[in-house]
This record gives C-alpha cells, structure tokens and sequence, in this order.
C-alpha cells in the first residue's frame, strides 16, 4: 500500500490483520477510531515516513512488534494500559506512565540511548524483546505489585545493564530463560523486598545475577545503630549532625 497524507482507519480486516500497514514507506500519520478493539502482529511494521500515531483505549489486544523499525515516529505510544513503541531517538531516563499494565513486545527495542527505566506499580507484563538491544540501559526500576510475564528475550543485549530494583513482593510468576541473555548478570546487582533474597538466589534465572541484595520496604526494615545522631521516633527518623546527605533507591543524591 501507499500513502501520502494522512489516514484514518475505518476497520481492519478481522479487526487485528498481522502486518496491516507493514512496509507503508510513504504514510506519514494514522489515527486509530475507537471501534478497533486489537492490532495484529506487525501491525505498522517499518512504516519509516510515519510520524504521529494515536492509540485509543478501545484498544485492548495488540501483537507485537506493532511499531518496529518505524525510525521517524517521535513521541511515544500507548493508551491507559498497553505501552507500545518508544522512540529509537529517546535519551536518558525514561518512567513509563502509571496505569501501564502490559510492555507490549518490542515497544523498546533498540532504544540505543534509554540509560534507565521505571515501570509503574500496575504493571503486570513485560512482552518478548521489550527492552531488546537496549545496549546504554543501565538501571532498571520495577515498582509492580504483580509481575506475570517477562517475555523472551525482553533484556537481551543489554550488555551496560548492571542494576535491577524490584518491588514485587512475589517471585514473578514466569520468567523466559533467556530474558537476560547476553547480559553481564555475574557483574550485576539486584536489589529485591527484605526478606526475599534466599527466595531469589533458588529461583531459576535469578539466581545467576552476581548480588542479590535485600532492600528496606517500610520504615520498620531500617536499622538504626545507638549512635546518639540517628534515631527512630513514632515511624519517623531524626538525624542529629552538621553534614548529611540523603539518597533515593536509585541512588540519586536528594539533599
């Protein structure tokens, strides 16, 4: 198909065609009505002139790899609770919105400049090759409360990945054994709930990361030495001292 200006999709053959718009060089923009429900795999495949798509929340089934290799797209997309493409272009940090519920596979695949990601407590997915090729991704920040899938391949060749944080109180339901292949897990740290270190050393895939390292959830987990200088009072900590610094999970320098 070829297309030079704008297109507005009235219905999709069976409502979710693999490969609907595949290979359309010359379409530039597409708007998504609300009386589609799904795309098919490959949706909008290597659609390179393409640069704004809007998914609405009608959308509730998306294959993968629905935008891959669309290099001129320039914002995200996604709705309220699939997260589909980030742009190759994207620099830095990057925290996916809340209320993402499912990474659809590929959405951050070669993504050479993504240094570190947050996923949101309602994040429950991670599809195949979410965060494939990642090659600067260095930290990686997982706020869920459930986890039932890391796909295959979703880490693979992130080879500056050396920092893991997870949340989830729960050992993720299903993990590929390869989601983190090509990864230096031996160098790597992951900083799991207290209490749940052993659980992940015995778990298959994670247990191959080099430190597991238990991480404070709750006030109650911190330890405060007799130190005259630090003190916990009614669920609140006091620190008595001239020079302090403050840092979060990630290790960023607060205060």
């Amino acid at each position: 198909m070829y297309f030079t200006h704008k297109h507005y999709i009235t219905q999709f053959y069976n409502n979710d065609s693999d490969a609907a718009f595949s290979g359309c060089t010359s379409l530039p923009s597409i708007t998504i009505p609300s009386s589609v429900t799904s795309l098919g795999y490959n949706a909008f495949q290597s659609c390179t002139a393409l640069t704004e798509c809007s998914l609405p929340n009608s959308v509730t089934q998306i294959g993968n790899y629905p935008f891959y290799q669309c290099t001129s797209l320039t914002t995200p997309v996604y709705n309220n609770k699939f997260f589909a493409y980030l742009p190759t272009t994207y620099e830095g940090e990057y925290n996916i919105p809340d209320g993402i519920e499912t990474i659809v596979g590929g959405a951050f695949r070669l993504c050479t400049s993504l240094t570190s990601v947050k996923l949101p407590k309602s994040l429950s997915y991670i599809g195949n090759q979410s965060f494939r090729q990642c090659s600067a991704l260095t930290t990686v920040t997982i706020m869920s409360d459930v986890i039932d899938n890391i796909g295959a391949l979703a880490f693979n060749n992130c080879s500056a990945l050396n920092t893991i944080y997870i949340y989830t109180e729960t050992l993720p339901k299903k993990i590929a054994t390869d989601a983190f292949s090509n990864v230096p897990l031996a160098e790597a740290i992951l900083y799991v709930p207290s209490g749940m270190a052993s659980t992940y050393r015995g778990a298959d895939v994670w247990k191959n990361f080099g430190s597991i390292v238990d991480t404070p959830t709750s006030i109650g987990d911190i330890k405060i030495s007799d130190k005259p200088w630090a003190t916990i009072v009614d669920g609140e900590i006091y620190i008595q001292t001239e020079q302090w610094e403050i840092y979060n999970s990630n290790g960023t320098l607060l205060k």
